[in-house]
């Protein structure tokens, strides 16, 4: 299924973003296709969603998680 930030970013709900990332929302979770919120917002054209995504922890942690 998607979480609620999946959700957020595939509707381009800005503020819900930042809502949920400022409550410690998970921007790497994967859903049941394995695509983030990133990939979401990214497929559906939610560049400003993007962008705040990206600037969060997002890009540090997939680099943290990503095989060496």
């Amino acid at each position: 299924g998607e979480t609620p930030l999946h959700l957020a970013a595939q509707h381009g709900h800005y503020d819900v973003t930042t809502l949920l990332l400022n409550h410690h929302a998970d921007p790497t979770i994967c859903n049941k296709d394995l695509k983030t919120p990133v990939d979401l917002a990214c497929e559906f054209g939610r560049n400003r969603v993007v962008e705040l995504l990206l600037r969060s922890n997002l890009c540090q942690k997939l680099l943290e998680d990503s095989p060496t």
